[in-house]
């Protein structure tokens, strides 16, 4: 996932932020309080980037052309 990812952010199909907003979330179970305090944003901030993220994870042809690559 996190090589994904990293192709996502070097494509510019997501911000850096949103990876590490995703990397504290479900690698570190960092709660939405301790990420905004870490990234200096507010924690209604952090739910709208990592909203937005997953919606583009779901929505993206890129990924999903990424995904079948990868399985090749």
């Amino acid at each position: 996932v996190d090589k994904l990812l990293n192709k996502l952010v070097d494509k510019e199909l997501l911000p850096k932020v949103s990876i590490e907003i995703y990397r504290s979330r479900f690698y570190m179970e960092k709660t939405f309080r301790e990420i905004a305090e870490d990234l200096g944003l507010t924690r209604q901030r952090v739910k709208q980037i990592e909203r937005s993220m997953m919606f583009r994870l779901k929505n993206s042809k890129e990924l999903k052309e990424l995904l079948w690559l990868s399985s090749q």
